[in-house]
């Protein structure tokens, strides 16, 4: 069994996203719907993954 090694992982959990700008006219079309200041939200939503690794 030292040779499996399983890691799951997840970012933003609870889905959550920044709030969207107010002024529509900064948005670009609307291609830009959150502020490049709250970034550390994300933008794709929740995050999750899992992985396996077998050393041979």
């Amino acid at each position: 069994m030292d040779k499996i090694t399983f890691t799951l992982g997840a970012n933003n959990i609870t889905d959550v996203y920044p709030d969207k700008i107010q002024n529509q006219g900064n948005t670009s079309d609307g291609r830009f719907k959150y502020s490049r200041n709250v970034t550390q939200f994300g933008f794709g939503g929740r995050y999750i993954y899992a992985a396996v690794r077998i050393d041979l």
